[in-house]
């Protein structure tokens, strides 16, 4: 049987060691403060990188926990969490917008205010309600139905589907309406919206 190293060896073992530690020390003494700054930095940040998959691990084992328990707090999670991609792909899964309902998502429902000449053509179907106070054009996105207001009003019907990070709505001639929320602005209180048949997408902003 093999015994482990004898008193003596150990001994000298822990003495090369020690003079290891001792010399890397001076070593890391005479190196210039911005040196030791960054390695002080990336030994830190080796330390700390572990932790942070941990924390992040945990936190989408409790988002997704919340699927099912309280889709409501899910999907304000995912949104928080992963940004409005994301919370729109969720949105897609667990509202059952992947086909067409007509339930609006309702971070678009209300009225917005478009920023050329009215979306709708000219119609005669005027309507007292077709109009929104302190905005001059737009459209006012509701369950089952869209209604632009301004100079030339007109309500149709409408069912929304999600596609990717693309609101849609087919409204009830066939014509489907590309809705996305706009790249350059913040958060949900703008939106660009492409009409049937036209390629340049149209501003808009939440009417105040």
């Amino acid at each position: 049987m093999q015994s482990g190293p004898d008193p003596l060896t150990r001994r000298a073992l822990r003495w090369h060691l020690h003079g290891m530690s001792a010399r890397l020390l001076r070593r890391f003494r005479r190196l210039p403060v911005a040196v030791k700054a960054t390695l002080a930095a990336l030994v830190l940040l080796a330390a700390y990188l572990p932790v942070v998959a941990v924390m992040e691990a945990r936190e989408e084992a409790r988002i997704e926990a919340l699927r099912n328990t309280d889709p409501a707090a899910y999907l304000e999670a995912v949104r928080a969490h992963g940004g409005m991609a994301s919370y729109l792909e969720a949105l897609a899964n667990v509202r059952h917008f992947d086909d067409w309902r007509e339930a609006a998502p309702t971070f678009l429902i209300g009225a917005w205010v478009l920023g050329d000449a009215a979306a709708a053509p000219a119609s005669n179907n005027l309507a007292p309600d077709n109009s929104a106070d302190g905005c001059r054009s737009g459209m006012i996105i509701e369950d089952g139905r869209i209604r632009w207001f301004g100079a030339r009003p007109r309500t149709v019907s409408a069912n929304y589907r999600i596609v990717e990070d693309h609101v849609l709505a087919r409204v009830e001639d066939g014509g489907v309406i590309e809705i996305d929320l706009a790249r350059e602005r913040q958060g949900e209180e703008a939106i660009d919206v492409t009409m049937p048949g036209t390629a340049a997408a149209r501003h808009g902003v939440r009417c105040r």
